[in-house]
Order: C-alpha cells, then structure tokens, then sequence
C-alpha cells in the first residue's frame, strides 16, 4: 500500500541550508557544529539547488588544488533528488539506497525537509521496537490463557481450551445472545410469556450453520483477549492481575488498537501511544513474573557450574549423551543436547551456564527480554530446539538472569509408551539378557553394558536424539577421555568391515569436546511421530539392535580390554 513521504518527516522544522555562494568552509563549519554529513544548497527563494557533503568538499579541493578557504559552495555542490509529501516511501527508499540523502519539498517547490539513510533506519527502527512490544504482550496473554487451561502435572488440557476456543472464536455466544433479547422482546411485545432459554439455544443449536474450527494459534489479538476475560475463567486470573475485567479490557484493547494502527502504516505512534505500550508489557510482565514464581515456588533448584561441560565424573550407571552436533546446526542445539542428557525433570541455569553450554554470549535481547525465552516455536525458532529435546521453560527471571526449564511430562509419557511397548518385543526375539526395568520416560533404554564381566565401560542402547533421529548405539564411557578416544579410534580403524558386515553406514561421533564417544545406526524418527510411525520405527529397532550387537559386541570387547590400562592414567 502507499505509504507517503509525509509519514515520515511529520513534526520536523525547516532544515538548515546554505546558499551556492556562501563560502565552503562555513558549510563545512555548520555540518560539524549540528553533526550533519550533508547540507542542501538552495537559492534565494529556497528553491533547492542540490547539497554539499564532507566528500564533496574533498572531492573539490583535489581536483582544482586548491584550499578550502579558496572554495564557494557552488563550487563542490552535487545533485540531490527531490520528493513531494505524496510520494512513496518505498520509491524514496530507493533512491537512498545509491545516495546518503533526498531533498523533500512543499507544493510550490520550496525546500521543506531533508531524508537520509539514518533517518529511516532510526524510523523502522522504531516501527520495530513497537511492533516487538506489542508482539510480547500478545505472547503474555497467550502464555497466561494456557496457564488457565493446564492441570497441575503441568500438562495443557488441549481438549479444554479448544473448547473455550470454539466458543469465543465461533461467535456463537454473541448470536444466541442477540437471539434471545430479540426473542425477548417480541414476546413481551405480544404479551405470549416468559423466555424458554434452553428451548431457545436449541433451537439455534440446530439451525446454526456448521463452521470449521478454530485453532488457539490461529485466533486475533481481539479473540485471545475475549478468552483472557472471559467470565468462565475470570476467578483464575483475577489474583493474578488484581484488577477488574474491564480494566484489563480497557489496557489490552488498547495496545490493539495501537497494533492495527502500525499494521495499516497509518505513521509513527504518538509518544502517549508508545508509552501506553511501554506500561502494557513492562506491567503485564511483572504480573508474568510474579505468577511463574509462584507457580514455581520449591519447585526449581541450581546446576553446579563445575557440571555443566559433561566431562565430569559421574558415579553408578553410563547415563547416553547426544553430543552430535552437525554442520550448520543452530548452537543452541547445545543447549537443548545438555537438557535432553540431564536425569532430572527440572533444572535452573543461570545466563553465565547458558552461555557456558553454547560457547559464546547470549543476543542482548535474551538479556532484556522476557519473550526472547518464550516456549514459541513459530515466533522464536531457537525455543524449537528445546522443545524437540522434550523441555520447556517454565520461569523466566531476566531481572536474576536465570532461566528454569522442566522436562515436558506429557513427552516422558511419550518415552515410557514407547520403550514400554519396545522391551517385549525385542525380548521375543533376542537370545540377550535384558534388564526386566520399566522404562522412566528416559529418551532412550539400556539394553546392556560392557564388557561382560567387570566394570562397566561401555553400553549398548536404544535412543533418540536430536535431529529427530532414532537409533540403537554403541556408547563408550569408561570415565577417561584418552581410554574412551582409544576404544573410539580402534573401532574407527576397523569401520569398513564393521560397515560391510552390518551391510548399513553408522554415524561415528568422536565427540573431542566431551568425554564420552559414540558409535550409532540410525534412522529418522522423533517421539511425537504419529502412532503408526513409532510402531515402524520399533519393528526396525528390534531387528537393527539384533544386527548392530552381531557386529559390534566382540570387536567393542577387544577394544575395551585393550585400552583397560589407561583407567589407572587417570580423566
């Protein structure tokens, strides 16, 4: 749509200018004095003429050798497009992308404002900043309307909430209402009695039209503040807020209104419109705050810092870690490999320990932000990749700069279906000793360690890792970094025949930045597959867990055997 030049200059003063004979260095003087680069030309009726830069000024002295006290404007003066207050932004755009500034003039053609590159930077900037204010509000709200509608195991009743998405979004509650008033008035317009309400609602129940139904992740600002209000759920958010429903109607009906306002390119906010959206989010995400603390509350405790590498010494049983990280991999495929290997369901990390875990610094707005951590897949990608882990987080202090994360509950009910489902079959068909343990909605299960007699050093294991793959694995950790690499490289050095035997590649991840290497086949596959993949994925696993340990068993043994001396060397 046209988006006029006007938009963006409006409020602005008469720019300075200089005339074609008023001498350069008086140019130069004003442009460092007001900090300008540039300064249009114009003529004693103000009619532009053209603009004088600090290269143009250069330019001149080089090529006619001479100083600058020796220059007149005229003299270094180069041409500058000009634009109406009609014209198109985007046209102007344009221009300034071969030049640093555009000369705006009134409808007589007098010179009546100045555009440069930074001046539009700064305005969708600007755009930007507000636009991000809004889209955190609209997340909050979100966040807080599934607050509603999760039972205390932390899962989301979906059933529920479509429910009350079906009910706002459809607009039926308004027709039935309309209905009955009109209903109403007809019968005590015709003296015919009182209103049968159920009689009423069913007989629009069976006439209304049938309409597709709506997604919560589909629903207007406008229908996720209805469901924020809604007098159904109004007692859960009331403590919260501690305000009346139309109070909060009245802040965030606002903020939408604010919202359609830039999203039609009507111009820049007003500095009340800015500083209504300003004390929007920073309220409503100290109401935020308060609630995930509550919520929270005995529920978080600290990772050590000294455990964050995984290279630490870790007593009892090999515990599988997913160190493949592959080429252009987002880093904080970092972050959600160190939560998918934890043993707890919950677990609090400062920024420091964040930064630790993906080897380099958080963006600044993960520092400011409250929605840079929000569990959305859509808006924020980097959450995507905790949330395929099985994580979410569940309380953001950025004030504290630590983040708690929870394991999802409703993914652990995943795992333990599935390997639940995996361990009879599997016993069916293999003459291996398995553990007869029920499965603890781990990403993956032990099948057995090795070597046979002694200390365990390696093990053998179903699993799921990142990259929404599955597979069965051989996983070296004898608690050495040089014994587990020796083990690693010895098999590596017989991988043709291992490959040929199994008659499939492997994935062979050395892993130099942890202690632990790994040697996997895999396939695709991720937890939240549909139920007729996961029963493929299993049938593979029986049969790959039975070919994989044929091949794989008596060369790891050698291999484990052979290396035992570096236990002693030390980690």
């Amino acid at each position: 749509m046209p988006f006029p030049v006007s938009k963006l200059i409006q409020g602005r003063g008469q720019p300075t200018s200089v005339q074609e004979k008023d001498p350069a260095s008086h140019a130069l003087k004003l442009m460092f004095e007001k900090d300008y680069s540039q300064l249009p030309v114009v003529n004693a009726g103000n009619i532009p003429l053209g603009m004088i830069t600090h290269e143009s000024i250069l330019r001149a002295m080089k090529n006619f050798g001479v100083s600058l006290d020796s220059l007149r404007v005229s003299n270094a003066m180069v041409n500058a497009p000009t634009f109406n207050y009609e014209d198109d932004l985007f046209d102007m755009l344009e221009r300034l992308k071969a030049i640093n500034a555009v000369l705006i003039v009134d409808a007589a053609g007098g010179l009546d404002g100045i555009v440069t590159s930074y001046d539009t930077t700064e305005f969708f900037r600007r755009r930007a900043e507000d636009i991000m204010r809004i889209e955190d509000i609209e997340g909050m709200v979100r966040d807080f309307i599934k607050a509603r509608y999760t039972n205390p195991d932390e899962h989301l009743d979906e059933q529920t909430l479509q429910s009350a998405v079906n009910r706002i979004a459809s607009g039926d509650q308004e027709r039935k209402n309309r209905v009955k008033k009109t209903m109403k008035l007809y019968l005590d317009e015709q003296n015919l009695g009182d209103l049968d309400e159920a009689l009423i609602i069913q007989c629009y129940d069976a006439t209304a039209p049938q309409r597709e139904p709506r997604l919560f992740s589909d629903l207007s600002l406008s229908e996720y503040i209805a469901l924020l209000i809604d007098r159904n759920s109004w007692d859960f958010y009331q403590p919260i807020f501690d305000l009346d429903s139309k109070a909060l109607f009245t802040i965030l009906d606002q903020v939408r209104q604010i919202r359609n306002f830039l999203a039609h390119f009507h111009g820049e906010l007003t500095a009340e419109q800015r500083q209504q959206v300003i004390f929007c989010a920073e309220w409503l995400g100290r109401c935020q705050e308060q609630f995930e603390e509550m919520v929270e509350h005995q529920k978080t405790f600290s990772v050590e810092p000294s455990t964050i590498t995984g290279t630490e010494t870790v007593p009892g049983e090999i515990v599988p870690v997913d160190g493949t990280i592959l080429p252009g991999d987002s880093r904080y495929g970092l972050l959600a490999g160190w939560l998918q290997n934890q043993t707890t369901g919950r677990v609090q990390l400062t920024f420091n320990q964040i930064e630790e875990i993906i080897g380099g610094e958080l963006p600044a707005s993960a520092y400011t932000s409250r929605s840079w951590w929000a569990n959305d897949p859509v808006e924020n990608l980097h959450s995507l990749q905790w949330l395929d882990a099985g994580w979410r987080v569940t309380y953001r202090n950025v004030a504290g700069r630590t983040i708690t994360f929870a394991r999802m509950i409703e993914r652990e009910k995943l795992y333990m279906d599935f390997f639940n489902a995996l361990l009879p079959e599997f016993k069916k068909v293999t003459a291996t000793p398995v553990k007869d343990v029920s499965p603890a909605g781990d990403h993956y299960m032990l099948v057995r360690g090795l070597p046979f007699e002694g200390t365990q050093l390696a093990t053998i294991n179903f699993s799921f890792y990142l990259h929404h793959r599955f597979g069965v694995t051989l996983y070296i950790d004898g608690r050495n970094y040089a014994f587990n690499k020796a083990v690693f490289d010895e098999l590596y050095r017989q991988k043709e025949v291992i490959e040929y035997a199994l008659g499939a590649e492997l994935v062979w991840a050395r892993m130099v930045d942890k202690r632990a290497c790994l040697i996997t086949y895999q396939i695709p596959g991720i937890i939240t597959d549909s139920a007729s993949k996961l029963k493929e994925i299993r049938t593979w696993a029986v049969g790959a867990m039975e070919r994989f340990q044929q091949v794989i068993v008596e060369p790891a043994n050698l291999a484990l055997l052979k290396y035992k001396n570096l236990l002693d060397i030390g980690n």
